[in-house]
């Protein structure tokens, strides 16, 4: 039996964020319809930010001598 209206279907449902996605076989096929927010999120997925102080970064460098330069 099919159900009266697409919207009811169990192989249609709705996701997070307006994303459709699709019950195939007991899996999800997502449909991405925001593309340009999803390839940033890609991008941003590995993005790592460090915040240092301004005293940190002053005494980054030894200002002592350690010897002799090259070999």
């Amino acid at each position: 039996m099919f159900p009266k209206y697409l919207n009811e279907s169990p192989f249609l449902q709705s996701g997070h964020h307006g994303v459709k996605r699709e019950v195939i076989r007991g899996k999800h096929k997502y449909k991405i319809s925001h593309w340009k927010q999803y390839n940033q999120a890609l991008v941003n997925c590995g993005s790592v930010t460090f915040w240092i102080d301004a005293a940190s970064i002053k005494a980054w460098h030894c200002l002592e001598h350690h010897g002799h330069r090259g070999r």
